[in-house]
């Protein structure tokens, strides 16, 4: 009797903790993560807010300049070109259209 206790005691521990237990300790864990954490001041906060703004402007700037200088060597090239897509006119008229249609319609 005594080892069937055991044994039981022993299942418990090594089974997996239910879902909504696991949710709970998530979030308690998060909890206590969230006050060991050292938050910055105003003047800090507003200065590293500063640098990314900054770094992210800077950033823009760049990659425009290599994109504007790497399309204008290339154009000058004649790798790519800016040549408009709209003077290329269709082939077919709409009647050629409508009699191809009927032609398909009648050999069924």
């Amino acid at each position: 009797m005594a080892s069937r206790k055991n044994n039981k005691k022993k299942h418990k521990k090594n089974e997996k903790p239910s879902f909504w237990n696991r949710v709970k300790r998530f979030f308690s864990d998060i909890k206590a993560e969230l006050k060991r954490v050292t938050w910055p001041d105003k003047k800090r906060l507003k200065a590293n807010t500063g640098t990314v703004i900054s770094i992210i402007i800077i950033s823009m700037a760049m990659i425009f300049i290599f994109d504007t200088a790497i399309s204008s060597l290339l154009s000058a090239t004649g790798f790519y070109t800016y040549e408009n897509q709209s003077e290329t006119e269709i082939s077919e008229n709409i009647e050629d259209v409508d009699s191809d249609t009927e032609i398909s319609d009648t050999s069924e």
